[in-house]
């Protein structure tokens, strides 16, 4: 039994059954080659603009793709779930240096190979491309989109849509726990902690939000509120 037989028995069921379509046709040498990765909190496994050179498989955890770009300033651009292909664009577009700097909010489990390998696998695999295509071309619709959306939007609402994509990724039962903290968020919605607490704090007041210890948690009913809050401005936007 290689890395990978062993890792699909210990996966959460939705994620194990991805991976075991993503992996339905790969060879026998692809799976051997798979080394799986533990990357402590905080650490970053992506940085812009260096070679790239291996592809990561996220099967546990949370990483944040993160912009440096701008002097002292960060922008927490995207979060991302089991199960993410980290370095895929970067083959798909035929990119020499990755695109952007991604770290591991959490601890995260990877399976890590060489983009050499994934890319003599992709071109022999056309479930695996296709998958992978589709993917990749959803994030990108995705994220055009919310930041389309960003330009135009006050402060306050840029909060409200984090929280309606957080809702939508996250929720469990009705539900969705939000653990991050005020400059966390302010780095993903490229806002000033002040704007955030703020915003949070009339949230509170106005029972969008519920604060359980360091917590927030927004329910199922007030996520609706906030889709509808939102879609009244939205529609008034001409993108």
């Amino acid at each position: 039994m290689n890395e990978v037989d062993r890792l699909l028995g210990q996966l959460k069921h939705e994620h194990a059954v991805y991976l075991e379509q993503y992996l339905r046709n790969a060879p026998r040498w692809l799976l051997e080659e798979f080394q799986v990765v533990t990357v402590p909190k905080g650490v970053s496994f992506i940085r812009e603009n260096e070679p790239a050179k291996t592809i990561f498989i996220l099967v546990e955890g949370i990483v944040t793709a993160t912009d440096l770009r701008i002097e002292q300033a960060t922008y927490d651009y995207m979060r991302f779930e089991p199960v993410e292909v980290f370095g895929a664009m970067e083959f798909l577009a035929d990119l020499k240096t990755y695109q952007t700097t991604l770290y591991a909010e959490s601890e995260c489990r990877f399976m890590k190979i060489s983009k050499d390998q994934f890319a003599r696998w992709m071109m022999t695999d056309i479930n695996a491309m296709s998958m992978q295509t589709r993917e990749m071309t959803r994030y990108l619709v995705e994220q055009n989109r919310t930041d389309r959306l960003n330009l135009f939007l006050q402060g306050e609402d840029r909060v409200a849509l984090f929280l309606v994509n957080y809702y939508e990724k996250t929720q469990k039962e009705g539900r969705a726990i939000l653990s991050m903290n005020r400059a966390e968020i302010g780095r993903s919605t490229a806002l000033s902690v002040r704007t955030v607490n703020r915003t949070l704090t009339d949230m509170i007041s106005q029972g969008l939000l519920k604060k359980s210890g360091r917590k927030l948690i927004l329910n199922e009913e007030n996520y609706r509120i906030l889709t509808e809050q939102l879609a009244a401005k939205i529609d008034t936007i001409k993108l």
